[in-house]
């Protein structure tokens, strides 16, 4: 449920320029990684070609080859860079990484702030002057420089970026080491990659592009803290088609990872054609943020069609959603739960996942 480089000559890159981060002054941007740091200035993210020497940009480095430390930086376009320094966090292990820029502060060393798995990391400034002026709009690289050096080896995944009046709190940041990103001060989130089997964004609808062809690893099958329930057992299958798998619907939707050589298909146009499948039994997390359905659906030879997705606790809906015009290239969805549709969950063992196909 990550994206893994090699530490050197594998990452990403957005696909187009990231213009809604054009003007701000102020950005956060968190993910998880779990790599050895053992190259000088690997390259985690990074905001322009440069985001050192480039006007605009930022980005965090482990292990920088100055001061063997974590490194986060920042330049505004009033060409004047700033870097500010951490201690590493532990090799081979996942850790949850949030930054913290606001080039708006006069103070030196408080326009970076590096969090390492909630807490904030004791920092000195390195290097640079104070930065001033906004971000630009520009690539946004991921495990590289540029696509092209500074290739750092491990895991990243849950990639996400922030805008809004103020950078994350405190206690928001802390509920990113127990709930996606993308179910944290939902207002303010500009871009988000789960980065669990595709690069596809799922807020802000900028892709990112493999450098390398770097792959899709369920090493760790969650991310730290986070649950992952998938299909376990049949329950309404009726006119529905198994490609692959192991003689059982929910053997073809089991993977952490998405292989789309085995999937489950709905009759030819469909009217309301149910499949529903039993997940794998939970714990209740005594929490109310953070809860997700993932899936990823595909159309086949309809002009229209829509897919009903829908969470029961046995008979009882948790909640819901429509899909309509269906891509025919299997797509990565996601559905994340109220706080009031979490709390209605009172059984973890119990969950179901209901598919309702409709085509014309």
């Amino acid at each position: 449920m990550s994206l893994s480089c090699n530490g050197t000559s594998q990452g990403a890159q957005s696909a187009s320029s990231l213009a809604a981060l054009s003007g701000r002054s102020l950005i956060t941007v968190a993910f998880w990684y779990k790599g050895t740091l053992a190259n000088d200035d690997d390259m985690l993210i990074e905001y322009t070609a440069n985001g050192i020497t480039t006007d605009g940009g930022f980005g965090v480095l482990g292990n920088d080859s100055g001061v063997s430390k974590v490194a986060a930086f920042v330049r505004g376009t009033a060409s004047n860079s700033n870097s500010i320094t951490g201690t590493n966090p532990s090799s081979s292990a996942w850790h949850h990484f949030t930054l913290l820029y606001d080039i708006s502060l006069t103070v030196a060393n408080d326009q970076a702030k590096i969090y390492v798995d909630g807490t904030a990391t004791p920092t000195t400034n390195f290097g640079g002057s104070t930065s001033t002026g906004t971000f630009v709009s520009s690539v946004l690289n991921v495990m590289c420089r540029n696509g092209a050096s500074l290739f750092a080896d491990g895991e990243i995944a849950d990639l996400a970026i922030w805008g809004g009046a103020t950078v994350l709190s405190g206690s928001e940041v802390t509920s990113l080491q127990t709930a996606r990103a993308n179910t944290v001060r939902t207002s303010d989130l500009l871009y988000y990659w789960p980065l669990t089997s595709s690069a596809t964004a799922t807020t802000g609808s900028i892709n990112l592009t493999l450098v390398g062809s770097p792959s899709f690893t369920a090493d760790p099958p969650a991310l730290p803290g986070i649950q992952t329930l998938t299909p376990a057992t049949d329950i309404t299958t009726t006119g529905w088609t198994a490609t692959g798998g192991t003689g059982t619907f929910a053997s073809t939707m089991d993977e952490t990872v998405a292989d789309d050589t085995d999937y489950a298909t709905s009759p030819s146009n469909p009217t309301s054609s149910v499949l529903e499948v039993k997940l794998t039994g939970g714990i209740d997390p005594a929490s109310s943020t953070g809860h997700q359905v993932q899936y990823r659906i595909a159309s086949v030879s309809a002009a229209t069609s829509s897919v009903l997705v829908s969470l029961y606790q046995g008979t009882t809906l948790i909640a819901s959603e429509t899909r309509t015009s269906v891509p025919s290239a299997p797509t990565d969805y996601s559905m994340t739960l109220t706080g009031t549709q979490a709390d209605s969950i009172t059984d973890y063992t119990d969950l179901r996942i209901r598919f309702t196909a409709t085509a014309t």
